[in-house]
């Protein structure tokens, strides 16, 4: 009796996580930069940072809050982002194995006036 051994390596698709990860950077980003600008407006939902140690304490806090809102989903704009960049992949993906000067099917859904072909 001959037993070969499984492959348990898992498939990984590292393109998915590199467009996940890039979009709730880019919306911890977004997030951190709002909390940024209502506490340089004098709002001061912190406190008053009036010096340079508190300023930095602060901005530090503000990204790793960003972060930590990001990561627990956020305003979920991380999974918006994440679907238009696999939407675009695709049609990128789909231009490269067409013919040279056409456009992808994919281009003209939605479009007005386009019929679907």
């Amino acid at each position: 009796m001959n037993i070969n051994p499984i492959d348990a390596t898992p498939v990984v698709d590292t393109a998915q996580l590199k467009r996940a990860g890039a979009a709730k950077d880019f919306e911890a980003l977004l997030v951190g930069e709002m909390l940024r600008a209502v506490r340089e407006e004098g709002s001061g939902w912190l406190g008053t940072g009036e010096d340079q140690s508190s300023e930095a304490a602060f901005g530090l806090g503000e990204d790793q809050l960003a972060r930590a809102l990001s990561a627990s989903g956020g305003f979920g704009l991380s999974k918006i982002i994440d679907t238009g960049l696999k939407k675009q992949s695709g049609a990128v993906e789909e231009q490269s194995s067409g013919k040279q000067g056409e456009l992808p099917e994919s281009a003209f859904a939605g479009t007005p006036g386009k019929a679907a072909r």
